[in-house]
């Protein structure tokens, strides 16, 4: 069983194309584990842990050109990549 490490900007029940599409990745895919690390509107974070899949919301205090930004976010991704397989 591979560890899967998604990062995105934001994650359902959040609208867009990209959520759509890794939403229903890590919903249909049951051999793997997966680790989500996106983006809440919410002032906290937020951690949820079902079945194969793990998400973690980090609140974004800013934004620049449209990107989220938060230093813990950057951190704990850099963190996960050499946690993961994928």
């Amino acid at each position: 069983m591979k560890k899967v490490l998604h990062l995105g900007k934001y994650y359902p029940p959040d609208f867009g194309g990209i959520e759509k599409i890794t939403s229903l990745i890590v919903d249909n895919d049951s051999k793997n584990n997966h680790k989500v690390v996106c983006f809440s509107k919410q002032k906290k974070f937020c951690y949820q842990n079902q079945k194969s899949k793990k998400i973690y919301r980090f609140y974004q205090y800013f934004k620049i050109f449209s990107q989220p930004i938060n230093i813990q976010y950057i951190l704990f991704s850099i963190r996960e990549m050499n946690n993961n397989d994928i």
